[in-house]
């Protein structure tokens, strides 16, 4: 204001121009972008943009993030953005992440603060299982016919896949969850036949587990 000082012979200062600045007191944030699938099997990666104009801060350790029902794998900066990839611990309950503080800095000097926990849903990391099963227990040189039962979709099935001891398996037809096929025995004898692990996967990528043996 005027009036407040006085120069050396007595004279009252002028009013000043008013200075005028923005205070900003928001924290940087972490919003959640995007899930995707990992380059692994099982694995998902969580990507969080930062906001715009922040920088990235302390470097991200195995601690930065908490999970809830999975375990982090990798944990990666592009600027001062961050990907997070997870492995679900199981396909029932739901993947959460919680990001600590001091990840993210503004040219103002706030720091991020703690955030979470994003919930980022349920992952499908669990294989099919398969069942065998036939209604002929004893086969004559004809064969017969026997049913594959996958716990959900699956694709890769081939009849090659199967592992049959004194018979041979052949005309696979179904599909995407229940398939059957002809089994001829070789010789007179104990045939056996199951799909070993692996042979096939559902739409997360997840291979079967092995199935029954049929005798």
């Amino acid at each position: 204001p005027s009036d407040v000082v006085t120069d050396a012979v007595g004279n009252q200062n002028a009013a000043g121009n008013i200075l005028t600045s923005t205070a900003d007191a928001t924290p940087p944030e972490f919003s959640l972008a995007d899930v995707v699938a990992a380059s692994d099997v099982g694995q998902f990666t969580a990507i969080f943009t930062a906001t715009p104009g922040a920088v990235a801060s302390t470097a991200p350790t195995a601690g930065s993030v908490t999970p809830a029902n999975a375990t982090i794998d990798a944990i990666d900066r592009n600027g001062a953005d961050l990907s997070v990839t997870f492995i679900p611990a199981n396909s029932s309950d739901a993947v959460s992440l919680s990001i600590n503080a001091g990840l993210l800095d503004e040219p103002s000097g706030n720091q991020s603060v703690a955030q979470g926990p994003f919930d980022l849903g349920v992952f499908d990391v669990t294989g099919p299982d398969i069942v065998l099963a036939s209604a002929i227990t004893e086969l004559g040189p004809a064969g017969g016919t026997v049913t594959a039962t996958f716990s959900e979709d699956v694709t890769g099935f081939e009849i090659a896949d199967l592992d049959i001891t004194n018979g041979q398996a052949s005309d696979l037809t179904g599909g995407p969850r229940a398939f059957s096929f002809t089994v001829v025995p070789d010789a007179t004898g104990p045939m056996t036949l199951l799909l070993p692990a692996g042979s096939a996967t559902d739409p997360s990528r997840n291979p079967n587990v092995v199935s029954n043996t049929l005798v």
